[in-house]
């Protein structure tokens, strides 16, 4: 599963980023200039957020890497539009990281009804 995409739509960029792709795509939006960024269930990889983690993924986490809160990255961001998108049935943890995020971009946090942190969730935002 690729979890990031991009569209060209005109002269339009329009990227997606799923989970840690997500997390990635801000990163890269900080440093280049995207016209559109649709973030679909960002992964919580901030600082502020490591104690959401339960201990078993915290070993798989490169948590000495995660120096940016979520405030610095996002105001880094240089993308003109935002969207955040997270399922209806994913933990509560991934539902509180997409709306922190939304709120630093100051837009709607948008739920996907019936969906869970996977493929489908992904995919159907990119039916979009």
């Amino acid at each position: 599963m690729n979890l990031l995409v991009s569209k060209e739509i005109g002269e339009k960029v329009i990227c997606y980023g799923f989970s840690a792709g997500a997390y990635s795509l801000l990163k890269l939006a900080s440093v280049t200039t995207i016209d559109k960024i649709i973030l679909v269930s960002p992964s919580p990889f901030f600082p502020e957020l490591i104690g959401g983690f339960d201990k078993e993924d915290k070993k798989y986490l490169f948590i000495e890497n995660m120096k940016e809160t979520l405030h610095e990255v996002c105001s880094l961001v240089k993308s003109k539009e935002v969207e955040v998108y997270v399922g209806e049935k994913e933990t509560d943890f991934m539902k509180e990281t997409a709306k922190l995020i939304a709120n630093e971009f100051g837009v709607q946090l948008n739920v996907v009804e019936g969906m869970q942190h996977d493929e489908k969730l992904f995919n159907k935002v990119l039916e979009k």
